[in-house]
């Protein structure tokens, strides 16, 4: 596949009838150094030819020789600047340095080339692309400051147009075509130009200049600077598509981001296969470091994602608004889809967002469910040791512990009414309470993991975190309830052990009197100073503490590792050996 270009310019006229056009022949000069530029037209040099004011004989035979002799995958271009003129049949001609007119003001046929010629030998040629552009307009008024360019109506698409061929006219047949007197170009041309030496016309940013791209990019350029001009183009499905110039490539670093964002999606992922293979041509055509073309696809493409982030937020904040006030999903469905349409989602998006904020709602209404029933839990031992009037101690610990919770004042004030008249009974015997654990129903959920009664953990200055099936629970009440409860537990305890903590092991009361889980023992913390924190308070509550010897029956299920750290802090504090 080889490129020829045929550039003709014609500023001088024999006839006074023609004005002349000084942009003509600075018009091809400034085609041809754009298209024999290897980065732009990529045209051979010895395959571009220029004609300066030819006459219409040289002007035939350069024609007849640019079409003929070549392949069918060859690219043809013919350029011309000057007159363009019609018969008094309607017949378009090209002007020539010799074309004059009759006295009568009449055009001398014989003196121009009549585009059925310039057809004909298209005709003829096996070329398939074929491109001819016409600098060259028909028909007439002359506002101030312009000169025109061409004195009549002709049809173009008729005379020249064809399959495999385009045809770009700098102005329709019933338009203007002017030359501003004090530019350098004539105004067709210059923007021609524009478009391909500044890249603007590739504006798929495909780096591929077509047809199509460049009568885009002039006609729009043409009409904003003069309203009275509409350039054409006459081609057919082919015609569009063919490549008549390469986009500079410009700052490689620029090039290369403008690639990256054509290149994700929305959500700031590369969006194919074929997106990824692109990208990486480019890396080979720019020939920057690895490094370089990493760093640019991370930072635009964390930028993508931060704002894909924010917009599933803002759609996720009316999801959550609308089910937090007892609403649907599926009566709001209309102005749902109206609203992640506007913030550019998919539905894909709005239904993972969806179904994201509805787990987060059940999850936390399960959280807080749980956390009244600790809650009441906690406050049921110390209404059954202190009874209603509690001390100014334990109610600022339960007020602490309402505060962790996140439970509002109406919530525990209710909890607290209603496990003040439960805990109004008789009592066994003085200093005694009876329990009412058989009694509390206290779902599976709420007794911690393996089915467990729920643990009473501690505030401590760092404090134990309880573990709960459905997500990370707060830290709970302090020391000082449970050395309250053990105090007046222990005188009866294992006597009434499967009244009070049916679900301990029977080595755990008869050594220890307490369950390991009851004391938030269930944790299974790994930090040594943590493990110390615990046994200080363990020994403050119960100097006997023998039992660790046989920690695998008061810990069961631990690892070796754990009960190994567990063991040595006992010793070093004094409490494993007997």
């Amino acid at each position: 596949m080889t490129k020829h270009a045929l550039l003709i310019g014609v500023s001088e006229y024999p006839s006074e009838a023609l004005a002349p056009l000084p942009a003509a022949l600075r018009d091809i000069e400034a085609v041809r150094k754009v298209l024999i530029h290897p980065e732009r037209g990529g045209f051979p040099e010895r395959n571009v030819t220029l004609l300066e004011n030819p006459g219409r004989l040289a002007t035939e035979l350069a024609i007849e020789t640019l079409f003929s002799e070549r392949q069918g995958d060859d690219l043809v271009l013919l350029f011309f600047s000057g007159h363009g003129i019609k018969d008094d049949t309607g017949r378009l001609y090209l002007a020539t340095h010799d074309t004059g007119k009759t006295p009568k003001g009449e055009l001398r046929r014989a003196t121009a080339v009549a585009a059925d010629t310039v057809h004909r030998y298209m005709e003829y040629s096996r070329s398939r692309r074929q491109v001819v552009i016409l600098d060259s307009c028909f028909s007439g008024a002359f506002p101030e400051g312009l000169t025109i360019k061409d004195d009549g109506r002709v049809d173009i698409h008729n005379q020249l147009g064809g399959e495999g061929r385009a045809i770009l006219a700098s102005s329709g047949s019933s338009q203007y075509s002017f030359e501003h007197k004090d530019e350098g170009l004539s105004l067709y041309t210059r923007f021609l130009l524009q478009g391909i030496e500044t890249g603007e016309a590739d504006r798929n940013g495909n780096g591929i200049i077509t047809i199509g791209d460049l009568h885009g990019h002039v006609r729009q350029k043409v009409r904003e600077a003069q309203p009275a001009m509409n350039p054409e183009i006459y081609s057919g499905k082919e015609g569009y598509a063919i490549h008549i110039a390469q986009a500079p490539l410009g700052d490689p670093e620029e090039r290369y981001a403008r690639e990256v964002s054509q290149s994700i999606d929305h959500r700031g992922e590369i969006s194919s296969i074929a997106a990824r293979a692109n990208l990486n041509d480019w890396r080979g055509r720019l020939e920057l470091d690895p490094q370089t073309y990493d760093a640019i696809e991370a930072e635009i493409m964390a930028g993508q994602r931060e704002g894909f982030r924010k917009k599933c937020q803002e759609y996720g904040e009316v999801v959550r608004e609308i089910l937090e006030n007892q609403g649907s999903i599926e009566a709001e469905a209309t102005h749902l889809r109206r609203r992640w349409q506007m913030l550019k989602l998919t539905e894909e998006d709005a239904r993972k967002v969806e179904a994201d904020i509805e787990r987060e709602i059940t999850a936390e209404r399960q959280r807080h469910e749980w956390h009244l029933q600790r809650y009441a839990v906690l406050l049921d031992e110390a209404i059954r040791q202190e009874g209603r009037a509690l001390s100014e101690e334990t109610k600022a610990e339960m007020a602490g512990i309402r505060q962790i919770l996140e439970l509002s004042d109406g919530e525990a004030e209710e909890i607290q009414s209603r496990e003040s008249i439960a805990n109004v009974r008789p009592m066994d015997e003085p200093g005694e309470t009876i329990s009412r654990e058989a009694s509390i129903d206290v779902p599976t959920q709420a007794r911690g993991n393996k089915g467990n009664p729920p643990a009473i953990s501690t505030i401590t200055e760092n404090p134990v975190r309880a573990s709960n099936p459905d997500g990370p629970v707060p830290d709970y009440t302090s020391w000082r309830i449970l050395r309250k409860i053990e105090a007046q537990l222990r005188g009866n305890l294992f006597a009434k052990r499967h009244c009070l903590f049916p679900r301990w092991r029977y080595g755990s009361h008869r050594k220890s009197g307490r369950s390991p889980e009851t004391l938030g023992c269930n944790q299974r913390p790994e930090d040594s100073n943590l493990r110390r924190r615990f046994l200080h308070h363990l020994l403050e509550v119960s100097p006997c503490c023998c039992w660790w010897c046989q920690c695998r029956c008061v810990f069961p299920g631990w690892t070796d590792t754990t009960l190994g750290g567990w063991r040595q802090d006992a010793e070093t504090l004094g409490c494993g050996k007997r």
